[in-house]
């Protein structure tokens, strides 16, 4: 009961202390102009190809590249180091919302 509750004011603590700071980087990231602009049926048409299945409002906008997330230069050449020249299809819709 004792490691319950504080594990319980640990993140509590934690959450209280740094959410503001995680809640700041997570939020000031923004998709290039022209893929927030994108209509929505292109949206669709890209979900369909790469067999992504989302729903709901307001659902972020989908990069189908890292350089479209906007990842250091330095990142985007380290993974295609290792053979990984584009995000996966969960990637593709989950990224943008980190």
């Amino acid at each position: 009961m004792i490691y319950v509750l504080s594990l319980y004011f640990f993140i509590s603590f934690t959450l209280d202390h740094f959410g503001s700071t995680i809640s700041a980087c997570f939020n000031s990231w923004r998709a290039p102009k022209y893929i927030r602009e994108r209509p929505e049926n292109k949206r669709n048409k890209i979900r369909k190809k790469n067999c992504i299945l989302a729903e709901g409002d307001d659902m972020p906008p989908i990069c189908e590249t890292f350089q479209e997330c906007k990842f250091p230069k330095a990142l985007i050449h380290a993974l295609k180091k290792k053979g990984i020249t584009k995000p996966s299809p969960i990637q593709m819709q989950g990224l943008p919302t980190v």
